[in-house]
């Protein structure tokens, strides 16, 4: 660990520490126990860990003539606090913290073209908190921080100036040296503090880990189960510094700004039921997961992205794809056909249609012939429909899939999968890793543009050049420089970065399990960790030393005995969706959304936000575990709206109008919510519309107009 420097404390000064030590060791005994006690009741894995617990370092506990105990390590002749009063340095460091700028991060208004009330109360919420001023405050201006993060608890003094200050809602405190929190156990008054805590109906999480990934994750999760508009403003306090702490906080500022734009969407899990019913009602393929494929894991897998670097290893992907099984990312089937490339399989990642206009588009219609679709148990039914043969896999994180995994008997051994978002090339990564493939090459999979160049796409995708609009939405976008994969530096976005995020830890998952992955990046873009930069023409002579494969011979080994067929007849779908269980959920979370209209204190706001996320987050079966996750997303969205409501000006009774407007219109959003419910599983997407009146989205509710969908092509 890293301390502070002793240099400007005298010898003598260190021996009179010395002398005062026993005097204070009966008190810091006594508080040690009582401390204990207190955590036995609330922490009970900590008292357990730190009853008995030796520290690993040589430390004692030294005062000076104030009475402050401090801590001596004399393995290295340093104090834990280079001063003469802890304290007042706590006090002076938890002022500097609090007169930050309280800031707190919102969604930008969505252009929705597909129809979504999900878009349709997020944009009618911004409305109205963009055009409200908001006010600049510092955080010691604020009566309630909603979370606070301190890395770092020292000797638990900072806990103390901080609380003497201001309230803290959420606190979590992440520790990764257990020799530092066990000295805090002697020389803060815990017990008091967690008294103050929990009868002021406060939070409180405490980490203690030595993994810096593990603690953040901790960290999300914590966001996750108490609501995520604790992911829109945060107070991160770092203590002190050292290698775990630098380590910990670069993963927070890279991480923790996609946590709240990885919440799902209410229509989208409506449009995953009614497209993998689809699937169910017409027979298609599931891969099994029981099923291995060793006999052909070690083949090469050619997985083609639509990057620009793609054109430049386009002949070396022509000269040897009879040596490996070749993925179409999306569209860079595009560009295959119009090279004379065949793949053997096509990956698509999401539930839109709009990838069928391609394939429609292919001037050979036997082109597709033979091609297996790769997708996930919420492909759009067109899509599912170009092809004659399909291996779907389950979304791990739908909540459908969750629910027939637990209730039917034909999915406990359909084969999950993860990180296949948010691109297509992720769900080529993914499938091919959860087939079971070994050996991984990446063409195209750019995630962005060298600097000083021009194009984001290949120049042989006729999709983009027939669809310009399309490289101008706010997913193409490039602002952010990070490393390239042959060095130099590439433009990027936080979408590619998420994309790129999802290859890298999809290749830690599965090296932990087998250490013969091997993922090599022939893509001339941005750097993915955990692959193995190689330029496709390094690769010529190992290639020509590969034999020619039998295609038909691995495809029809993967459709027959890697899968097979699920068909569920539409009386037992009807069966299977919980539509009053539901409308009950619906009706609970209405109610409670109705108890935020009265409060006038933040604190109390905090507090009901948690525990309603809470609910949402805690269930006793299966059915209420589905439709709680059905809406649980999108409310977190709403709830995130709501929190950016009542942290518009200093004080909250200024806030109130426009706070309790958007609570109304929550509650009309989940009226709404379960008005659409009874469609399923007939919510197709783009369908779906039959279901509105006219070119409007959803109804007119008693805050919320129905919007007009915005006219842009949807096929």
């Amino acid at each position: 660990m890293t301390v502070f420097n002793n240099s400007n404390i005298s010898d003598e000064e260190v021996d009179r520490f010395a002398t005062l030590q026993c005097e204070m060791k009966s008190f810091l005994e006594a508080r040690f126990k009582k401390n204990l006690s207190f955590f036995k009741d609330f922490f009970p894995e900590i008292f357990s860990f730190f009853e008995t617990y030796t520290p690993s370092k040589k430390m004692e506990f030294v005062c000076g003539q104030n009475g402050i105990p401090n801590l001596f390590f004399s393995d290295t002749n340093e104090f834990f606090y280079n001063t003469q009063d802890p304290i007042l340095y706590c006090k002076d460091f938890v002022n500097n913290y609090l007169k930050l700028p309280f800031k707190v991060s919102n969604y930008n208004p969505l252009v929705d073209s597909i129809g979504q009330i999900s878009d349709k109360y997020l944009n009618e919420c911004l409305k109205h908190i963009d055009s409200s001023a908001r006010d600049k405050i510092t955080f010691s201006e604020l009566d309630t921080i909603p979370l606070c993060v301190v890395t770092g608890i020292g000797l638990g003094y900072i806990l103390g100036e901080l609380y003497e200050r201001i309230s803290v809602s959420t606190l979590v405190i992440v520790e990764h040296d257990p020799d530092v929190f066990f000295a805090s156990l002697h020389t803060f008054d815990w017990a008091h503090f967690l008294n103050y805590i929990f009868s002021e109906h406060l939070s409180i999480d405490i980490v203690i880990d030595s993994s810096p990934i593990n603690c953040f994750n901790i960290l999300s999760e914590i966001i996750r189960k108490k609501g995520c508009y604790l992911s829109c403003s945060l107070l991160s306090i770092i203590h002190y510094k050292n290698e775990f702490i630098n380590e910990f906080s670069k993963l927070s500022q890279t991480k923790y700004e996609f946590i709240p734009n990885l919440l799902g969407f209410y229509d989208d899990y409506l449009f995953g039921v009614s497209h993998c019913c689809y699937a169910l009602g017409t027979g298609k393929h599931f891969v099994i997961s029981s099923s291995s494929i060793e006999e052909y894991a070690e083949y090469p897998v050619f997985l083609i992205g639509s990057g620009p670097s793609l054109d430049k290893d386009i002949q070396f992907i022509k000269q040897h794809e009879n040596k490996a099984l070749v993925i179409a990312c999306g569209t860079s089937i595009d560009s295959l056909y119009h090279t004379g490339i065949k793949p053997d399989f096509f990956a698509n990642t999401e539930r839109i249609s709009e990838i069928a206009t391609l394939l429609k588009s292919l001037p050979d219609k036997n082109y597709l012939d033979d091609v297996i679709l790769l997708c996930s148990d919420v492909c759009h039914p067109i899509v599912q429909d170009i092809f004659s043969k399909t291996l779907f896999f389950g979304k791990i994180n739908e909540p459908f899939f969750n629910y027939l995994r637990i209730i039917e008997e034909e999915f406990k051994d359909v084969q999950p999968i993860n990180y296949m978002n948010p691109l297509v090339g992720n769900m080529g990564v993914a499938a091919s890793l959860f087939l079971g493939f070994k050996n991984l090459y990446l063409f195209g999979f750019d995630n962005g543009k060298k600097c000083g160049t021009d194009p984001i796409h290949s120049k042989y995708a006729s999709f983009f050049k027939n669809n310009e609009s399309i490289e101008k939405r706010d997913s193409y976008k490039l602002s952010d420089i990070v490393p390239g994969n042959f060095g130099g530096e590439c433009l990027t976005n936080s979408y590619y970065r998420m994309s790129m995020e999802s290859i890298t830890n999809i290749i830690k998952q599965f090296n932990n399990e087998d250490m013969r992955i091997q993922v090599v990046n022939c893509s001339d873009g941005s750097l993915i960790e955990n692959t193995n930069p190689i330029y496709s023409r390094d690769l010529d002579n190992l290639f020509q030393n590969k034999m020619v494969l039998d295609k038909k011979k691995i495809r029809d080994f993967l459709f027959e005995k890697k899968s097979r067929p699920i068909n569920f007849p539409r009386e037992r779908i009807k069966k299977i969706i919980s539509y009053e269980e539901f409308s009950n959920i619906c009706s609970i979370v209405i109610t409670k959304l109705e108890q935020l209209l009265p409060i006038e204190a933040r604190q109390e706001l905090y507090t009901r936000i948690s525990e309603l996320s809470q609910f949402l987050n805690a269930s006793s079966n299966p059915d209420e575990k589905f439709c709680k996750e059905m809406i649980e997303s999108s409310l977190q969205t709403m709830l995130i709206e709501i929190f950016n409501a009542s942290v518009l000006k200093k004080n909250f009774s200024d806030c109130l109008p426009v706070y309790r407007l958007i609570v109304y219109l929550s509650i009309d959003f989940v009226k709404e919510c379960d008005e659409l419910f009874i469609h399923l599983p007939d919510y197709v997407l783009g369908d779906h519309r039959k279901h509105f009146n006219g070119d409007k989205i959803g109804r007119d509710m008693p805050h919320c107009e129905a919007p007009l969908i915005h006219t842009e092509t949807f096929t």
